[in-house]
């Protein structure tokens, strides 16, 4: 049972994690302006929901993803964009090499 709490906790951590990319990224004008051209056409006409899947079950996932669920599961409050990604006050980026 455990471990059915914990797999939930970490599928919402994950989603907490891509909510907060979509919405940075969603504050972007140019990102914005290519969701409002989009809006105009059907952009993914003859594309089947399966299809659709199956693409996004080939994204790779990555240690770096890993590290910002956990970050986003040990976190007391909530995360902004800059300290998922692990951007320092100074402009500086953690990279772990």
């Amino acid at each position: 049972m455990f471990a059915g709490l914990k797999s939930i906790r970490r599928e919402r951590a994950e989603l907490e994690r891509a909510r907060v990319m979509i919405t940075s990224m969603m504050e972007s004008s140019e990102i914005q302006d290519t969701f409002d051209a989009i809006e105009t056409g059907d952009f993914f006409e003859g594309v089947t929901a399966e299809e659709i899947e199956d693409m996004i079950d080939k994204i790779p996932e990555t240690d770096l993803e890993d590290e910002q669920v956990d970050k986003i599961l040990g976190s007391e409050e909530n995360l902004t964009i800059d300290q998922i990604l692990g951007i320092e006050d100074d402009g500086t980026v953690e990279i772990d090499v």
